[in-house]
């Protein structure tokens, strides 16, 4: 699970709806529901209820797995915000 993960979770958060967070992320609307049908797959709860209306919204253990999906991501970021300050310093 990486950053396209979590950001797909966060706009069905924010959107409600599978087709629109797709959609903000220029991901087409098949790849958004694979992406959701692997992760349902993946663990023993669901993570993603969609409706065929078309809205969609993360199960509580959806909400606690994005939680610790940003938890992951900041942890990340801190960890490697020096070293790519050096990289970064290193351009043209």
């Amino acid at each position: 699970m990486g950053l396209g993960t979590l950001m797909l979770l966060e706009g069905i958060v924010k959107s409600g709806s599978m087709t629109s967070a797709a959609r903000a992320m220029d991901m087409p609307d098949r790849q958004a529901r694979d992406l959701v049908e692997q992760l349902n797959a993946l663990f023993l709860n669901p993570i993603v209820l969609a409706q065929a209306s078309g809205v969609a919204a993360l199960t509580d253990f959806g909400t606690r797995l994005l939680d610790q999906l940003r938890a992951v991501d900041a942890a990340v970021n801190t960890v490697a915000a020096p070293h790519m300050a050096t990289i970064e310093a290193a351009f043209r």
